[in-house]
């Protein structure tokens, strides 16, 4: 429930990109896996 009050306020939202462009191949790299096996499950 805690998770939900912080998207509302926004505050996690605008810390999200920043942290992003700081750490680009961080946070990069667990969406790209995340897509693959998204894909792969797909295929199945």
């Amino acid at each position: 429930m805690l998770g939900d009050q912080e998207l509302e306020v926004g505050h996690d939202m605008e810390g999200a990109p920043a942290d992003m462009e700081d750490e680009p191949p961080s946070t990069r790299t667990p969406s790209l896996e995340e897509a693959r096996a998204g894909f792969m499950l797909l295929d199945l």
